[in-house]
């Protein structure tokens, strides 16, 4: 995608989370072939049926390093499911992810992510949405099966008059499990709002 589109790197490349936010962030931006998956939904477009995305660790003992990014143009709508899992066998590896979603005027993103992994995989998403005016972006993280280490820190930046967010984080933890879900919303405009709850 970014050799076929050349305003993809330019304009929303790394815009939404900055390269250098972290070493997790470092990390992804260093690849020499980036990973991962682009969604872009033109002008007015509405989804009729959700959009199913997946990202498969198969390898034990591995580093996996993706970069999505998701553009919502003015009035579209999309309902996008995502799955990250490790196979069955797979009990060590380290996930690390950065997610950019661009919710247009009047659009709307439906975003439902769910985690299923290892016992001693550790797992790092990164992610920032920018929201503009009557935008409404939508999330619910869900890890359905304990993990080493969770470490989440999502940003949400609501930069449109009457933009909108819910973010909804559900986590499985078990004895030896570290789980820390951080995060941001910014209202940037005016008539923002934005519900957050996280359950673990």
């Amino acid at each position: 995608a970014l050799k076929r589109y050349d305003w993809l790197q330019k304009e929303y490349f790394f815009k939404s989370v900055p390269a250098d936010y972290d070493e997790i962030t470092r990390q992804c931006a260093s690849q020499e072939r980036p990973l991962g998956y682009f969604l872009h939904v033109g002008k007015g477009v509405r989804a009729a049926l959700p959009c199913q995305t997946a990202l498969y660790m198969a390898t034990n003992d591995t580093q996996q390093a993706v970069h999505n990014i998701v553009i919502l143009e003015e009035g579209a709508r999309l309902e996008l499911v995502t799955g990250c899992v490790s196979q069955h066998q797979i009990t060590d590896g380290r996930h690390l992810s950065v997610d950019e979603y661009y919710i247009g005027k009047n659009a709307s993103l439906n975003s439902t992510m769910v985690h299923s992994w290892g016992e001693h995989v550790k797992v790092y998403p990164r992610s920032g949405a920018v929201v503009g005016e009557n935008g409404r972006y939508e999330s619910r993280y869900i890890s359905l099966k304990t993990a080493q280490l969770v470490q989440s820190d999502p940003q949400t930046y609501l930069n449109g008059e009457g933009a909108s967010a819910q973010l909804l984080t559900v986590v499985l933890g078990a004895q030896g499990s570290e789980i820390t879900t951080d995060g941001n919303v910014y209202l940037n405009a005016k008539d923002t709002n934005a519900e957050l709850l996280h359950r673990g």
